[in-house]
Protein backbone atom coordinates (compact mmCIF):
# COMPACT_ATOMS: atom_id res chain seq x y z
CA UNK A 1 0.00 0.00 0.00
CA UNK A 2 2.70 2.21 0.80
CA UNK A 3 5.00 1.40 -2.32
CA UNK A 4 1.55 2.12 -4.10
CA UNK A 5 0.72 5.72 -2.85
CA UNK A 6 4.68 6.45 -3.38
CA UNK A 7 3.90 5.94 -7.26
CA UNK A 8 0.37 7.56 -6.89
CA UNK A 9 2.44 10.76 -5.57
CA UNK A 10 5.50 10.76 -8.51
CA UNK A 11 3.55 10.44 -11.22
CA UNK A 12 1.27 13.40 -9.81
CA UNK A 13 4.64 15.46 -9.52
CA UNK A 14 6.16 14.27 -12.99
CA UNK A 15 1.99 15.04 -13.90
CA UNK A 16 2.10 18.77 -12.65
CA UNK A 17 6.06 18.94 -14.52
CA UNK A 18 4.33 17.84 -17.63
CA UNK A 19 1.49 20.57 -17.44
CA UNK A 20 3.92 23.13 -16.38
CA UNK A 21 5.84 23.10 -19.91
CA UNK A 22 9.70 24.26 -20.27
CA UNK A 23 11.37 26.84 -18.13
CA UNK A 24 10.82 30.42 -19.70
CA UNK A 25 13.31 32.78 -20.13
CA UNK A 26 13.62 35.48 -17.58
CA UNK A 27 12.83 38.83 -19.36
CA UNK A 28 16.08 41.20 -20.10
CA UNK A 29 15.96 44.54 -21.51
CA UNK A 30 19.40 45.87 -23.14
CA UNK A 31 20.27 49.14 -23.49
CA UNK A 32 21.62 49.94 -26.72
CA UNK A 33 23.71 52.97 -27.43
CA UNK A 34 24.87 54.68 -30.82
CA UNK A 35 26.09 58.22 -32.14
CA UNK A 36 23.87 58.67 -35.37
CA UNK A 37 20.86 60.54 -35.34
CA UNK A 38 17.35 58.54 -35.21
CA UNK A 39 15.97 59.31 -38.62
CA UNK A 40 20.07 58.01 -39.90
CA UNK A 41 19.27 54.65 -41.82
CA UNK A 42 21.90 52.55 -39.47
CA UNK A 43 19.21 53.78 -36.38
CA UNK A 44 16.64 51.92 -38.80
CA UNK A 45 18.65 49.01 -39.32
CA UNK A 46 19.90 48.23 -35.50
CA UNK A 47 15.87 48.49 -34.53
CA UNK A 48 15.54 46.15 -37.18
CA UNK A 49 18.29 43.70 -35.34
CA UNK A 50 17.12 44.45 -31.89
CA UNK A 51 13.31 43.58 -33.24
CA UNK A 52 14.51 39.93 -34.57
CA UNK A 53 16.14 39.27 -31.42
CA UNK A 54 13.47 40.12 -29.35
CA UNK A 55 10.99 38.21 -31.44
CA UNK A 56 13.47 34.74 -32.05
CA UNK A 57 13.83 35.41 -27.97
CA UNK A 58 9.77 34.65 -27.60
CA UNK A 59 10.10 38.50 -26.27
CA UNK A 60 12.72 37.75 -23.49
CA UNK A 61 15.26 39.90 -24.65
CA UNK A 62 13.73 43.64 -24.85
CA UNK A 63 15.52 46.57 -26.32
CA UNK A 64 16.46 50.60 -25.09
CA UNK A 65 17.65 52.77 -27.64
CA UNK A 66 20.47 55.51 -26.75
CA UNK A 67 20.96 57.38 -30.50
CA UNK A 68 23.01 60.26 -30.88
CA UNK A 69 25.29 60.31 -27.93
CA UNK A 70 22.82 60.04 -25.38
CA UNK A 71 25.07 58.18 -23.44
CA UNK A 72 28.53 59.67 -24.38
CA UNK A 73 30.44 60.74 -27.43
CA UNK A 74 31.04 58.45 -30.15
CA UNK A 75 34.94 57.12 -29.36
CA UNK A 76 33.80 56.61 -25.62
CA UNK A 77 31.32 53.91 -26.96
CA UNK A 78 33.85 51.19 -26.25
CA UNK A 79 34.30 51.93 -22.75
CA UNK A 80 30.63 52.25 -22.08
CA UNK A 81 30.30 48.43 -23.41
CA UNK A 82 33.24 47.43 -21.10
CA UNK A 83 32.18 49.20 -17.92
CA UNK A 84 28.01 48.29 -18.58
CA UNK A 85 26.87 52.14 -19.22
CA UNK A 86 25.45 50.25 -22.31
CA UNK A 87 24.81 46.46 -23.08
CA UNK A 88 24.91 46.86 -26.84
CA UNK A 89 27.45 49.47 -28.89
CA UNK A 90 27.87 50.22 -32.28
CA UNK A 91 31.85 51.96 -32.42
CA UNK A 92 33.83 52.79 -35.20
CA UNK A 93 37.84 51.48 -33.78
CA UNK A 94 39.24 53.97 -35.79
CA UNK A 95 38.00 56.26 -33.22
CA UNK A 96 40.71 55.23 -30.90
CA UNK A 97 43.92 54.47 -32.90
CA UNK A 98 46.31 51.73 -31.89
CA UNK A 99 43.90 50.07 -29.64
CA UNK A 100 43.31 47.67 -31.44
CA UNK A 101 45.14 46.98 -34.67
CA UNK A 102 44.37 44.14 -36.05
CA UNK A 103 41.05 46.29 -37.11
CA UNK A 104 42.75 48.91 -39.00
CA UNK A 105 43.43 46.82 -41.71
CA UNK A 106 40.81 47.48 -43.88
CA UNK A 107 41.28 50.80 -43.60
CA UNK A 108 44.51 50.70 -46.34
CA UNK A 109 44.12 52.12 -49.75
CA UNK A 110 42.34 49.86 -52.60
CA UNK A 111 41.24 46.63 -50.59
CA UNK A 112 37.26 46.95 -50.01
CA UNK A 113 35.78 46.97 -53.41
CA UNK A 114 32.09 47.24 -52.46
CA UNK A 115 30.12 47.68 -48.71
CA UNK A 116 27.64 44.46 -49.11
CA UNK A 117 30.27 41.29 -49.92
CA UNK A 118 32.87 43.05 -47.69
CA UNK A 119 31.28 43.10 -44.67
CA UNK A 120 29.84 39.34 -44.96
CA UNK A 121 33.98 38.36 -45.04
CA UNK A 122 34.82 41.20 -42.48
CA UNK A 123 32.49 39.60 -39.51
CA UNK A 124 33.76 36.28 -40.41
CA UNK A 125 37.25 37.49 -40.68
CA UNK A 126 37.67 39.58 -36.88
CA UNK A 127 35.79 36.76 -35.25
CA UNK A 128 39.11 34.99 -35.96
CA UNK A 129 41.40 37.53 -33.69
CA UNK A 130 38.79 39.40 -31.67
CA UNK A 131 38.70 37.60 -28.37
CA UNK A 132 42.49 38.16 -28.36
CA UNK A 133 42.25 41.77 -29.15
CA UNK A 134 39.16 43.44 -27.64
CA UNK A 135 39.10 41.34 -24.83
CA UNK A 136 36.85 43.82 -22.30
CA UNK A 137 33.57 43.47 -24.32
CA UNK A 138 32.10 40.67 -26.84
CA UNK A 139 32.63 41.29 -30.32
CA UNK A 140 29.42 40.83 -32.04
CA UNK A 141 29.71 41.57 -35.65
CA UNK A 142 32.04 43.87 -38.19
CA UNK A 143 30.67 45.80 -41.52
CA UNK A 144 31.70 48.78 -43.52
CA UNK A 145 29.83 50.92 -45.67
CA UNK A 146 30.92 52.26 -49.25
CA UNK A 147 34.20 52.59 -49.24
CA UNK A 148 35.53 56.25 -48.68
CA UNK A 149 36.80 58.34 -51.59
CA UNK A 150 38.23 61.63 -52.05
CA UNK A 151 36.16 65.17 -52.01
CA UNK A 152 38.16 68.35 -53.00
CA UNK A 153 37.14 71.91 -53.62
CA UNK A 154 39.88 73.33 -55.41
CA UNK A 155 41.48 70.47 -57.99
CA UNK A 156 41.62 67.14 -58.48
CA UNK A 157 43.32 64.23 -57.00
CA UNK A 158 44.17 61.47 -58.83
CA UNK A 159 47.42 60.06 -56.77
CA UNK A 160 49.37 60.99 -54.00
CA UNK A 161 51.51 63.05 -55.54
CA UNK A 162 48.67 65.43 -55.88
CA UNK A 163 48.57 65.84 -52.26
CA UNK A 164 51.29 68.02 -51.80
CA UNK A 165 50.42 71.31 -49.77
CA UNK A 166 46.43 70.21 -50.34
CA UNK A 167 45.05 70.74 -46.28
CA UNK A 168 43.49 67.16 -46.32
CA UNK A 169 40.89 65.96 -43.82
CA UNK A 170 41.29 61.99 -42.93
CA UNK A 171 38.55 60.60 -41.75
CA UNK A 172 41.08 58.03 -39.31
CA UNK A 173 44.44 57.88 -38.17
CA UNK A 174 45.47 55.59 -40.93
CA UNK A 175 44.53 57.93 -43.89
CA UNK A 176 46.71 60.53 -42.03
CA UNK A 177 49.63 58.47 -41.84
CA UNK A 178 49.34 58.13 -45.61
CA UNK A 179 48.26 61.85 -46.07
CA UNK A 180 51.33 63.40 -44.09
CA UNK A 181 53.90 61.34 -45.88
CA UNK A 182 52.13 62.91 -49.39
CA UNK A 183 53.03 66.32 -47.90
CA UNK A 184 49.37 66.92 -47.17
CA UNK A 185 48.61 69.28 -44.26
CA UNK A 186 46.11 67.25 -42.78
CA UNK A 187 43.02 68.98 -40.82
CA UNK A 188 40.98 67.00 -38.41
CA UNK A 189 37.39 68.22 -38.15
CA UNK A 190 34.26 65.90 -37.39
CA UNK A 191 32.62 64.95 -40.71
CA UNK A 192 28.93 66.75 -39.44
CA UNK A 193 30.83 69.69 -40.63
CA UNK A 194 32.34 68.96 -43.75
CA UNK A 195 30.32 71.98 -45.38
CA UNK A 196 31.69 74.87 -42.98
CA UNK A 197 35.12 72.98 -43.45
CA UNK A 198 34.94 73.93 -46.93
CA UNK A 199 33.41 76.61 -47.13
CA UNK A 200 36.05 78.27 -44.74
CA UNK A 201 39.20 76.94 -46.17
CA UNK A 202 40.03 74.79 -43.43
CA UNK A 203 39.90 72.04 -45.86
CA UNK A 204 40.14 71.55 -49.25
CA UNK A 205 40.16 67.85 -49.38
CA UNK A 206 38.57 65.44 -47.38
CA UNK A 207 37.51 61.43 -47.47
CA UNK A 208 33.91 60.67 -47.08
CA UNK A 209 31.17 58.57 -48.86
CA UNK A 210 28.66 60.74 -51.22
CA UNK A 211 25.52 60.03 -49.55
CA UNK A 212 27.17 61.71 -46.38
CA UNK A 213 28.63 64.24 -48.32
CA UNK A 214 25.01 65.36 -49.33
CA UNK A 215 23.64 64.68 -46.01
CA UNK A 216 25.96 67.56 -44.43
CA UNK A 217 26.14 69.76 -47.17
CA UNK A 218 29.83 69.23 -47.92
CA UNK A 219 28.57 69.08 -51.65
CA UNK A 220 27.74 72.66 -52.18
CA UNK A 221 31.28 73.64 -51.57
CA UNK A 222 33.00 70.28 -53.69
CA UNK A 223 34.09 70.83 -57.17
CA UNK A 224 35.99 67.15 -57.80
CA UNK A 225 34.96 63.73 -57.21
CA UNK A 226 37.81 61.19 -57.13
CA UNK A 227 35.87 57.91 -58.82
CA UNK A 228 37.75 54.98 -57.28
CA UNK A 229 36.91 53.36 -53.86
CA UNK A 230 39.95 54.32 -51.99
CA UNK A 231 40.06 53.64 -48.37
CA UNK A 232 37.85 51.25 -46.12
CA UNK A 233 36.35 51.92 -42.47
CA UNK A 234 35.07 49.75 -40.44
CA UNK A 235 32.16 49.41 -37.96
CA UNK A 236 31.77 46.83 -35.06
CA UNK A 237 28.64 46.25 -32.73
CA UNK A 238 29.65 45.02 -29.43
CA UNK A 239 28.60 44.23 -26.28
CA UNK A 240 29.28 44.46 -22.64
CA UNK A 241 30.70 40.73 -21.54
CA UNK A 242 28.61 40.64 -18.08
CA UNK A 243 25.08 41.50 -20.13
CA UNK A 244 26.03 38.23 -22.31
CA UNK A 245 26.94 36.46 -19.45
CA UNK A 246 23.77 36.90 -17.79
CA UNK A 247 21.62 35.42 -20.71
CA UNK A 248 20.33 31.90 -20.58
CA UNK A 249 21.85 29.43 -22.89
CA UNK A 250 18.96 29.84 -25.18
CA UNK A 251 18.79 33.26 -25.37
CA UNK A 252 22.63 33.55 -25.95
CA UNK A 253 21.85 31.21 -28.94
CA UNK A 254 19.54 34.21 -30.66
CA UNK A 255 22.23 36.49 -29.95
CA UNK A 256 24.72 34.72 -31.36
CA UNK A 257 22.96 33.90 -34.31
CA UNK A 258 22.50 38.07 -34.76
CA UNK A 259 26.40 38.47 -34.80
CA UNK A 260 26.64 36.49 -37.86
CA UNK A 261 27.79 37.80 -41.19
CA UNK A 262 24.32 37.90 -42.90
CA UNK A 263 23.42 40.28 -40.45
CA UNK A 264 26.72 42.44 -40.97
CA UNK A 265 25.37 42.65 -44.84
CA UNK A 266 21.42 43.41 -43.35
CA UNK A 267 23.24 46.41 -41.01
CA UNK A 268 25.60 47.76 -43.90
CA UNK A 269 22.59 47.39 -46.72
CA UNK A 270 20.60 50.34 -45.87
CA UNK A 271 23.74 53.21 -45.55
CA UNK A 272 24.90 51.63 -48.81
CA UNK A 273 22.23 51.87 -50.64
CA UNK A 274 21.46 55.55 -49.33
CA UNK A 275 25.10 56.62 -49.91
CA UNK A 276 24.78 54.65 -53.82
CA UNK A 277 21.77 57.03 -54.31
CA UNK A 278 24.06 59.54 -53.23
CA UNK A 279 26.09 58.99 -56.11
CA UNK A 280 23.74 59.12 -58.68
CA UNK A 281 22.60 62.58 -57.23
CA UNK A 282 25.84 64.79 -57.56
CA UNK A 283 26.40 62.85 -60.93
CA UNK A 284 23.22 64.35 -61.74
CA UNK A 285 24.62 67.71 -60.10
CA UNK A 286 27.64 67.94 -62.73
CA UNK A 287 30.08 67.44 -60.07
CA UNK A 288 33.52 66.72 -61.73
CA UNK A 289 33.94 62.80 -61.40
CA UNK A 290 37.58 62.06 -61.57
CA UNK A 291 38.77 58.81 -63.51
CA UNK A 292 41.59 56.56 -62.15
CA UNK A 293 43.59 54.11 -63.95
CA UNK A 294 45.75 51.23 -63.17
CA UNK A 295 48.83 53.23 -63.36
CA UNK A 296 47.01 55.88 -60.71
CA UNK A 297 46.10 52.84 -58.51
CA UNK A 298 49.36 51.49 -58.90
CA UNK A 299 50.95 54.25 -57.46
CA UNK A 300 48.46 54.17 -54.32
CA UNK A 301 49.50 51.00 -53.49
CA UNK A 302 53.14 51.86 -53.76
CA UNK A 303 52.85 55.34 -52.18
CA UNK A 304 50.91 53.57 -49.16
CA UNK A 305 53.28 50.36 -48.52
CA UNK A 306 55.30 51.85 -45.49
CA UNK A 307 51.84 52.00 -43.89
CA UNK A 308 51.07 48.92 -44.68
CA UNK A 309 54.60 47.67 -43.06
CA UNK A 310 53.85 49.82 -40.00
CA UNK A 311 50.35 47.73 -39.54
CA UNK A 312 52.30 44.82 -39.68
CA UNK A 313 55.12 45.72 -36.68
CA UNK A 314 52.23 47.18 -34.57
CA UNK A 315 50.22 44.04 -35.10
CA UNK A 316 53.12 41.73 -34.07
CA UNK A 317 54.22 43.55 -31.16
CA UNK A 318 50.58 42.46 -30.28
CA UNK A 319 51.32 38.86 -30.70
CA UNK A 320 49.38 38.06 -34.21
CA UNK A 321 50.91 37.02 -36.83
CA UNK A 322 50.56 39.66 -39.18
CA UNK A 323 51.18 37.91 -42.78
CA UNK A 324 47.99 34.65 -41.42
CA UNK A 325 46.08 38.04 -40.37
CA UNK A 326 46.34 40.07 -43.80
CA UNK A 327 46.20 36.43 -46.17
CA UNK A 328 42.91 35.40 -43.83
CA UNK A 329 41.27 38.95 -45.25
CA UNK A 330 42.48 38.96 -48.61
CA UNK A 331 41.05 35.69 -48.91
CA UNK A 332 37.56 35.95 -47.60
CA UNK A 333 37.40 39.87 -49.60
CA UNK A 334 38.22 37.31 -52.41
CA UNK A 335 35.65 34.76 -52.08
CA UNK A 336 33.14 37.67 -51.88
CA UNK A 337 33.93 39.37 -54.60
CA UNK A 338 34.67 42.23 -52.32
CA UNK A 339 38.75 42.80 -53.28
CA UNK A 340 39.52 45.89 -55.07
CA UNK A 341 41.81 43.63 -57.44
Amino acid sequence: MVIRTIRIAAAAVLGLGLLAGPVQSKTVTLKFAHWVPPVHPLHKAFVAWGTSITEKSGGSIKFQYFPASQLGKASDHYDMAKTGIADAVWINPGFNPGRWPVTSLPEQPLMLKEPLGASRALTAWYAEFADREMTDAKNCLMHTMVPLTIFSTRKAIKTPADLKGVKMRPSNATQARIFKQAGAVTVFSPFPKIRDTFERGIATASTGVHGALIAFGGHKATKYIMDVPLFGAVWNIVLNKAAYNKLDAGQKAVVDAHCSPEWAVRIADPVAQSDWAGEKKLRAMGKTFVPISDADKAAWRKFSAPALDAWKKDVAKRGFDPEAVYKSLIDKLRTEKALVE
